[in-house]
């Protein structure tokens, strides 16, 4: 469902050797106030240096939140999909929807208007 970024331009670019079994959406997660801190600092660090850079990553926060779940996968706790599926899309079974959310086009970049603009 999710697409991984592979730019190479942003931070939050992934590579074909990474594990790329679990896709994540930055619609539902959680976990240790510390590690969850930490998670959002260092999400955010990139961020500001991509923005600096003059990149956006494919959807932003969410790619972001990927490479950085991938490079800590030996941390991370996955729920079913369940808690969080698109609303166009039908569920595989076994799973049955328990929180759903509105399905964003590929070709949107609704984060677009936040990285600044080259003089």
């Amino acid at each position: 469902l999710g697409e991984f970024d592979f730019s190479l331009k942003s931070l939050a670019s992934v590579k074909k050797g990474d594990d790329l079994s679990t896709y994540w959406q930055a619609s539902f997660y959680g976990g240790k106030t510390k590690q969850a801190i930490e998670m959002i600092k260092e999400i955010k660090r990139r961020i500001d240096i991509d923005i600096k850079n003059n990149v956006a990553a494919r959807w932003l926060d969410e790619s972001h939140l990927n490479k950085y779940l991938i490079d800590h996968k030996n941390l991370v706790h996955s729920v079913p999909p369940s808690y969080s599926y698109p609303s166009l899309k039908p569920i595989p079974k076994p799973f049955k929807k328990k929180i759903i959310h509105i399905t964003k086009r590929a070709y949107e970049n609704p984060f677009s208007f936040f990285l600044p603009t080259k003089e």
